[in-house]
């Protein structure tokens, strides 16, 4: 609930202090691996994040959000292979909701 909370107020250097503690007190929840790197992101460090969240995939291969995420950073990075790689594979987990997530980008980019 905190890093919604920072993440709203754009404080990205306490989102990506919340989601590091998540991943170390739980490394087996998804969402603190997605947290962490969403900030890292925000904070212009994408490469960083693509690596971090890499890392989670190995323990996550089935979460569509992990691939999703994974795709949305090689194209900011400009990895266009990389990116329809990951987007197909977040689609053929994540079905339907991928589409709309991919559309709900704010600039029709990456």
């Amino acid at each position: 609930m905190r890093w919604g909370i920072y993440a709203k107020v754009t404080n990205w250097e306490a989102c990506l202090d919340i989601g590091k503690a998540m991943v170390k007190l739980d490394p087996r929840r998804f969402i603190g691996w997605i947290n962490r790197s969403f900030a890292l992101h925000e904070l212009k460090r994408t490469q960083e994040a693509c690596d971090q969240l890499h890392e989670g995939l190995y323990r996550f291969r089935d979460e569509s959000l992990i691939w999703y995420n994974l795709a949305c950073y090689a194209c900011v990075l400009g990895d266009m292979a990389r990116t329809r790689k990951m987007l197909d594979k977040a689609i053929e987990l994540g079905g339907d909701t991928v589409p709309r997530w991919w559309s709900m980008n704010e600039d029709g980019k990456c």
